[in-house]
């Protein structure tokens, strides 16, 4: 495993999951958040904690990549308290997707 999957992880980790709100069209995020989320710790806590590997049976990139659209499509349209639990959204998928960039680049170079 290389350093930037251990610090990728490090900080996935040690993030909280934002909250979700009363909001439908944030919440809807918020549930695609999760479960992004739960895609990510199946696949990348295995392999990071024993080098366990699973096959991958859904699109973790594909909903990573259609919570940062939602993101962007909601953020002309939310001020306040919304928009700012937006920008949590926005900052823990990043997360997301460095911590699962960085367990798709230690896979392949593990299988080369």
């Amino acid at each position: 495993m290389n350093q930037v999957l251990d610090a990728a992880y490090a900080r996935w980790r040690d993030a909280p999951l934002p909250p979700g709100t009363a909001r439908d069209e944030l919440d809807e995020l918020h549930a695609d958040l999760a479960t992004v989320d739960l895609w990510v710790a199946d696949m990348v806590i295995p392999y990071v904690e024993s080098g366990t590997r699973f096959p991958l049976k859904v699109d973790i990139a594909a909903g990573i990549r259609r919570i940062q659209k939602g993101i962007r499509e909601l953020r002309e349209s939310l001020d306040g308290d919304d928009a700012a639990l937006l920008e949590e959204y926005a900052a823990y998928v990043r997360l997301l997707d460095a911590v699962f960039d960085a367990y798709q680049r230690d896979l392949s170079v593990d299988q080369s």
